[in-house]
Protein backbone atom coordinates (compact mmCIF):
# COMPACT_ATOMS: atom_id res chain seq x y z
CA UNK A 1 0.00 0.00 0.00
CA UNK A 2 0.97 3.75 -0.60
CA UNK A 3 2.88 5.47 2.28
CA UNK A 4 1.65 9.06 3.36
CA UNK A 5 4.44 11.58 2.29
CA UNK A 6 6.14 9.15 0.18
CA UNK A 7 7.16 10.80 -3.55
CA UNK A 8 7.62 9.13 -6.64
CA UNK A 9 10.81 8.62 -8.69
CA UNK A 10 10.46 6.89 -11.96
CA UNK A 11 10.56 3.23 -10.70
CA UNK A 12 10.75 4.16 -7.03
CA UNK A 13 8.93 5.30 -4.41
CA UNK A 14 10.42 6.94 -1.87
CA UNK A 15 9.40 6.22 1.62
CA UNK A 16 11.86 8.17 4.34
CA UNK A 17 14.54 10.04 4.21
CA UNK A 18 17.91 7.51 5.36
CA UNK A 19 20.46 9.90 5.55
CA UNK A 20 22.00 13.35 4.06
CA UNK A 21 25.19 14.25 2.67
CA UNK A 22 27.26 17.16 1.30
CA UNK A 23 25.50 16.82 -2.52
CA UNK A 24 23.38 14.05 -2.05
CA UNK A 25 20.73 12.33 0.49
CA UNK A 26 20.03 8.40 0.60
CA UNK A 27 16.44 7.14 0.95
CA UNK A 28 14.27 4.09 1.84
CA UNK A 29 12.31 3.38 -0.96
CA UNK A 30 10.29 0.34 -3.06
CA UNK A 31 11.42 -0.63 -6.28
CA UNK A 32 8.01 -0.76 -7.74
CA UNK A 33 9.30 -3.13 -10.95
CA UNK A 34 11.12 -5.38 -8.84
CA UNK A 35 8.73 -5.15 -5.28
CA UNK A 36 11.52 -4.75 -3.26
CA UNK A 37 13.36 -2.58 -0.96
CA UNK A 38 16.25 -0.30 -1.65
CA UNK A 39 18.58 2.55 -0.89
CA UNK A 40 18.01 5.28 -3.02
CA UNK A 41 20.26 8.44 -3.48
CA UNK A 42 19.21 11.66 -5.05
CA UNK A 43 21.15 14.84 -5.55
CA UNK A 44 19.65 17.27 -3.22
CA UNK A 45 17.18 19.95 -5.25
CA UNK A 46 19.99 22.91 -4.60
CA UNK A 47 21.72 21.26 -6.75
CA UNK A 48 19.96 19.64 -9.32
CA UNK A 49 20.75 22.56 -11.71
CA UNK A 50 24.52 23.24 -10.94
CA UNK A 51 26.66 21.01 -13.42
CA UNK A 52 29.61 20.61 -11.94
CA UNK A 53 28.03 19.27 -9.32
CA UNK A 54 25.86 16.87 -11.36
CA UNK A 55 29.23 15.71 -12.94
CA UNK A 56 30.66 14.67 -9.51
CA UNK A 57 27.38 12.94 -8.19
CA UNK A 58 27.21 11.40 -11.70
CA UNK A 59 31.01 10.47 -11.95
CA UNK A 60 30.68 8.67 -8.15
CA UNK A 61 27.39 6.81 -9.37
CA UNK A 62 29.16 5.55 -12.45
CA UNK A 63 32.52 4.42 -10.36
CA UNK A 64 30.58 3.14 -7.62
CA UNK A 65 28.07 0.66 -10.07
CA UNK A 66 31.94 -0.75 -11.73
CA UNK A 67 32.74 -2.08 -7.32
CA UNK A 68 31.94 -5.06 -6.71
CA UNK A 69 32.93 -6.00 -3.23
CA UNK A 70 30.20 -7.37 -0.54
CA UNK A 71 31.02 -4.14 1.80
CA UNK A 72 30.15 -1.88 -0.69
CA UNK A 73 26.19 -1.73 -2.07
CA UNK A 74 25.56 -2.78 -5.97
CA UNK A 75 24.26 0.07 -8.51
CA UNK A 76 21.33 -1.02 -10.33
CA UNK A 77 20.09 2.39 -11.69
Amino acid sequence: PPVPDARTEGRFDVLAVHAEGGMGRVSVAVDTELGRRVAFKDIKPQFADDGVTKHRFTREALITGQLEHPGVIPVYG
